[in-house]
């Protein structure tokens, strides 16, 4: 039977190049179908989008972060040394011939590979993402990130032979940033997509996209100025926010875990980190330093003070009495 050559497409770019990849025979097609079901792969979600960094899966633990330049279609690149290089499209459930080659020999010492990839139309590039099958067993559910980055760098050394010219495509290993690097930007526009891959075993990627700024309101009349009255004194509000000195926890040494102390080192009690961004700059903050000096704010859901941002150093901490008749209740 003739292979039929099919573009897997996207929304594209005028004029841009399409990705051709030739259909697997429908034999292959049903054996490559087994092959993954039978190794519980074929379902498999190994990443998914979140709305808000506050995400509660984000909030401990070591986070490597890279980035999507546009839309991807997500898959597997599956290494068999009997069978051709596919690649398995999970959005139609079809596999597709790779023109990769690979060396054959140290593939047989380490078994069938599964990686997990993603195809980028309008750059022309296949990303190697993660390793999700590796010496007979699934790596993906019992090693971490770490772990598997090793065996994707030993991989991509050892058997992989991509020659873009024959495959009609680049492939290319992922690039990650540091959590301070990433911190530093500022400004996270101009890129399609952020991914977070929590370093644990049988931990999905998240995939985060920045909102789109709105467009500014018309400029309202303003009314007319009224009298101005003396304005009254106001009691303190409970979600007064106040400045204190956090270090880490050291009898939990829990990461986002950290004491509060107020001007003199009086101890004020536990913090919680509830956001992103503000657990990722503390971690930045104190891990060259003792202490850094923080805002605050009372959670009375947690019935303890919530770091809300990190200040200057040499902004003074409050003293005690301003913390009174909350810390009682940590």
């Amino acid at each position: 039977m003739q292979q039929q050559s099919t573009s897997i497409r996207s929304s594209t770019v005028a004029g841009s190049k399409e990705v051709n990849l030739r259909n697997v025979p429908s034999s292959l097609q049903e054996e490559i179908h087994f092959f993954l079901e039978g190794r519980n792969i074929l379902d498999m979600k190994v990443s998914q989008p979140i709305r808000s960094l506050e995400n509660s899966e984000l909030q401990s633990g070591k986070l490597f972060v890279s980035q999507r330049p546009s839309i991807a279609f997500s898959g597997f690149l599956i290494l068999r040394n009997d069978s051709p290089v596919v690649y398995w499209d999970q959005r139609n459930g079809r596999g597709y011939l790779v023109k990769l080659a690979i060396n054959r020999r140290n593939l047989e010492r380490s078994g069938s590979i599964v990686l997990s990839v993603s195809l980028y139309k309008n750059e022309q590039q296949m990303i190697i993402e993660d390793v999700i099958w590796h010496n007979n067993k699934n790596v993906w559910n019992e090693n971490t990130f770490t772990e598997r980055w090793a065996l994707i760098k030993n991989i991509n050394k050892d058997i992989l032979r991509p020659d873009p010219n024959i495959l009609g495509f680049e492939m290319k290993v992922v690039k990650f940033e540091t959590v301070e690097q990433w911190l530093k930007r500022g400004d996270y526009s101009g890129v399609h997509m952020w991914e977070f891959t929590p370093d644990r075993p049988h931990t999905r990627r998240f995939l985060w996209q920045q909102a789109q700024p709105q467009p500014q309101p018309q400029p309202q009349p303003q009314p007319q100025p009224q009298p101005q009255t003396q304005p009254q004194p106001q009691p303190q509000s409970q979600s007064t926010t106040l400045i204190a000195s956090a270090e880490k926890d050291t009898i939990t040494n829990l990461p986002d875990s950290y004491t509060l102390y107020a001007d003199g080192r009086a101890l004020i009690g536990p913090a919680s980190v509830r956001k992103l961004t503000v657990s990722l700059a503390m971690r930045s903050a104190l891990s060259d330093k003792n202490s850094c000096k923080v805002h605050v704010q009372w959670a009375s859901t947690f019935k303890k003070y919530e770091i809300i941002e990190i200040v200057d150093s040499s902004l003074a901490s409050k003293p005690l009495t301003a913390f009174q008749g909350k810390e009682h209740d940590l």
